[in-house]
């Protein structure tokens, strides 16, 4: 197992080191560090410096221009590393930071103990070495993704055992993060979630240290799409925010995630393709407008794999008490409870809602099995993050839209119970679908008829919009000819014979030709959506939606 530099370019940058060796800078010496939960590219060079040189250092691409004169090239220490670490990964590569370069200073008056000058992004900043970290109390953002496999674990079950470990080194502040990402990534687990907690500490290096073994102990390394990401940074800035907002309505690279990283300069660590770096860094920047609730149980774990003990009446009667301030634990009119998992994983059930209150209301109300351990997660659940403002001419797949125009053709069912139908403005035409999970919001769909002006709600796959909502604005009217009525007696009158118009046999009165009928439409306007059991977890439920006209399914 070799461990490797995330970023490249030191070859790149010979000519800057050439010039400055040159000119007479060199090192006397250097050494790595050989801590895990450090970059394992770090370098440290002898020498002193004193807090009045610090305001003529420079950065030089990867190498710093330190006017006591030092200077070094940066190599890959990583087996070094390993080797003094005794660690093992359960994975052949592991990405870390790229390099860093710092210099030793000598002992201050009342500092017995060096520091060391670090390698920033744009300038040089003092911190301290190893076990003295604690004299300083850090604000550290920590965000996981990807641990999990479609066979069992879980990334929220991850972060809430680090979470209890991590508070031997500090303060949990505020709610943890539960941050869906685009429903539409192709390489996802189950629900594309990725977590995020903020953790006040003087202890940073024990904390990622602890972050590391606690990822290497609770991950699935065997999942073909399980690739593990672990991101600690010290602040969250616009670009990172900008970053979630990306990640929830776009497709991203890794490339994407490490750069960003990199230019940032946080700490992070990538297992096997690494893509749980993008959900990492997103929990980390998501900046929530809008948000939810979510309390999940987890399991004892002797009771991992088996069949989960819930007593179905006391859910019903849960959902009975707290509904509307909790949603999506049962599903009416499919009768079925939709708030536990099927699958082998810690989760033992999850209450969502827009109340703390009533979620507790509603957790205390549910009789099940013993439950190890529960969390209150704040999420961008029910919010709707993932929804873009467009035009039909220009959606893009594997994004999610809302979309307005007139339907151009009626619903028409396929094998399968699935419905399309198309909806069009001046711009272009564009299929619709309600699939078979959709269940009774199918029979809605139905009722559309040619004519009628929606707003709809969902993914773009394949050229066609998979429906999770709608907004009927306005129902054409639907007409039919019919024979026309005698003035007289009002009765239908009947045809006189071919081209001769209409008569009525009673009144002897005629007329040319048929008359029009508007039929009743058996549907009202406003928003109607899929049931809980089908609903995606960004999807905003009707009964969030304020001011409007709604027919929420319960």
């Amino acid at each position: 197992m070799h461990i490797k530099a995330a970023v490249g370019g030191v070859d790149q940058r010979q000519s800057l080191l050439q010039e400055a060796v040159r000119q007479g800078k060199k090192a006397e010496r250097w050494n790595a560090i050989a801590e895990i939960d450090r970059a394992p590219f770090q370098k440290l060079i002898a020498g002193l410096l004193s807090h009045q040189e610090r305001a003529g250092d420079k950065v030089l691409g990867q190498a710093a221009d330190l006017q006591s004169g030092l200077l070094i090239k940066a190599i890959d220490v990583g087996e070094y590393l390993q080797q003094q670490e005794q660690i093992s990964f359960p994975c052949g590569e592991v990405e870390a930071p790229g390099t860093e370069i710092a210099a030793i200073r000598g002992g201050e008056p009342g500092l017995p103990q060096n520091l060391f000058h670090a390698l920033g992004e744009m300038f040089l900043i003092h911190h301290y070495i190893s076990r003295f970290d604690r004299y300083l109390r850090l604000i550290m953002f920590i965000g996981i993704d990807d641990t999990d496999s479609e066979r069992g674990l879980c990334t929220t079950y991850l972060a809430a055992v680090l979470m209890k470990r991590l508070r031997s080194f500090g303060e949990i502040r505020g709610l943890p993060m539960l941050v869906r990402l685009n429903p539409c990534a192709r390489f996802k687990t189950r629900g594309n979630a990725a977590l995020a907690f903020e953790l006040e500490s003087d202890r940073p290096e024990e904390v990622k240290e602890t972050a590391l073994q606690a990822l290497l102990e609770l991950s699935d390394f065997s999942g073909a799409n399980t690739n593990p990401g672990l991101v600690v940074a010290d602040r969250v800035t616009p670009q990172m925010k900008a970053f979630y907002q990306r990640a929830v309505t776009d497709i991203l690279e890794i490339r994407e995630a490490r750069e960003l990283l990199e230019e940032e300069g946080i700490w992070y660590r990538g297992f096997k393709k690494g893509r749980g770096l993008i959900g990492a860094l997103a929990a980390v920047g998501a900046d929530l407008p809008d948000f939810t609730y979510e309390l999940i149980a987890y399991r004892e774990r002797r009771r991992w794999g088996t069949p989960r003990v819930i007593d179905q009446e006391s859910v019903w009667k849960a959902d009975d008490l707290t509904y509307p301030l909790t949603w999506d634990t049962v599903d009416h009119h499919n009768n079925r409870i939709v708030f536990a998992p099927h699958s082998g994983d810690p989760v033992l059930f999850g209450i969502r809602g827009s109340d703390p209150e009533a979620i507790e209301e509603a957790f205390q109300a549910i009789k099940s099995e013993p439950w190890e351990r529960r969390i209150l997660y704040k999420t961008n659940q029910g919010t709707d993050a993932h929804i873009l403002e467009g035009e039909i001419a220009t959606v893009r797949d594997s994004q999610s839209y809302r979309l307005h125009g007139v339907v151009a053709e009626a619903a028409q069912a396929i094998e399968g119970g699935h419905l399309f139908f198309s909806l069009k403005n001046k711009e272009g035409h564009l299929k619709c679908a309600a699939f078979e999970p959709t269940k009774n919001f199918r029979s809605v769909v139905k009722r559309l008829a040619v004519g009628d002006e929606l707003e709809v709600f969902g993914a773009v796959r394949d050229g066609t919009l998979n429906l999770e909502k709608m907004n009927i604005l306005q129902l054409a009217e639907q007409k039919v000819l019919i024979a026309p009525s005698c003035p007289q007696c009002g009765r239908r009158m009947e045809s006189a014979g071919r081209d001769q118009g209409y008569r009525c046999r009673r009144c002897k009165t005629k007329a040319e030709g048929q008359e029009h009928k508007t039929l009743p439409r058996d549907l009202e306007t406003g928003y109607y959506e899929v049931p809980p059991s089908a609903r995606r977890h960004l999807s905003k439920p009707l009964v969030r939606m304020n001011g409007v006209k709604v027919h929420p399914s319960r």
